[in-house]
């Protein structure tokens, strides 16, 4: 048996990402995730404009802090995800992506991946650097070739927009599109994952 559980253990296969399992993150782990990713530094309150605080939105994705359900703490993967809890992490993408001021605020200038500077940037370049930023781009949780797709509808305004704007963060590109297209990527699936 020893020598069974060595040789799973030091293969290839045990550590490949098709032998990884994957879980929904909990309340936690998905705004401490993308706040990271974000580079936001917050102290707990609101997330833009927001009515409620940091922790209030926690509670309303099933996870009241400091209250486990028993002592066995919180049930975890599937059960983080109903019809109410969902759509309290769709909120939080939404508002975490629109903060541009207070605490909570995302700096696109200070994200290494969405490079600013060029007023004429093609929709599939924004794509692809906010979805880099995200950490969607690589591994079991990259994003599909349709999900980009979508997004790149999105940012192009279903082909309308051939370039976007970003010489600065305060453009209305970086602004509308870049926020949104952050929104759109944080509400996706294998945003919700490990």
């Amino acid at each position: 048996m020893e020598q069974l559980l060595r040789d799973v253990w030091n293969s290839d296969e045990f550590y490949s990402d098709a032998a990884k399992s994957r879980t929904v993150r909990s309340p936690v782990d998905f705004v401490v995730q993308a706040m990271k990713n974000l580079h936001v530094r917050g102290n707990g309150r609101n997330v833009g404009d927001s009515p409620n605080e940091l922790p209030e939105m926690v509670t309303a994705m099933g996870m009241d802090l400091f209250q486990p359900p028993n002592v066995a703490g919180w049930p975890g993967s599937l059960a983080w995800i109903t019809s109410g809890t969902l759509i309290e992490r769709l909120r939080f993408a939404r508002y975490q992506a629109a903060a541009d001021f207070g605490s909570h605020r995302i700096r696109i200038s200070r994200l290494e991946k969405i490079v600013l500077g060029s007023s004429s940037v093609p929709p599939a370049d924004v794509v692809d650097q906010v979805v880099a930023q995200l950490g969607l781009d690589v591994g079991p949780l990259a994003l599909t070739a349709t999900q980009k797709t979508v997004l790149e509808q999105y940012a192009s305004d279903n082909g309308a927009l051939s370039s976007l704007d970003l010489s600065n963060e305060y453009t209305d590109d970086v602004q509308t599109k870049v926020r949104g297209l952050i929104s759109l990527a944080l509400q996706a699936a294998e945003a919700q994952m490990f």
